[in-house]
């Protein structure tokens, strides 16, 4: 048997190490994870709050041009008859 080698467990560290060596995420990080977040997703909201409104500024616009054109047709329908 003097031939043969003992294979044995790796031992296990102490907690002290344990602790140490723990990887993960202080509160800080997830904090600044979480402003970050609410910062773009705000900036977000608010690009399409914003073309929101523009687009239904839009629609009055063309609502606007298309009453025009309308009574101006009618005037020149009255002027040439």
């Amino acid at each position: 048997m003097s031939g043969l080698r003992r294979h044995s467990l790796p031992r296990r560290p102490a907690p002290s190490v344990l602790r140490r060596d723990q990887s993960g995420q202080t509160l800080i990080e997830v904090l600044m994870a979480a402003l970050c977040t609410v910062i773009v997703l705000g900036g977000v909201g608010m690009l399409l709050i914003t073309s929101q409104r523009q687009q239904q500024k839009s629609v009055n616009y063309d609502f606007a041009q298309q009453g025009a054109q309308w009574e101006l047709d009618q005037m020149v329908a009255q002027i040439r008859s």
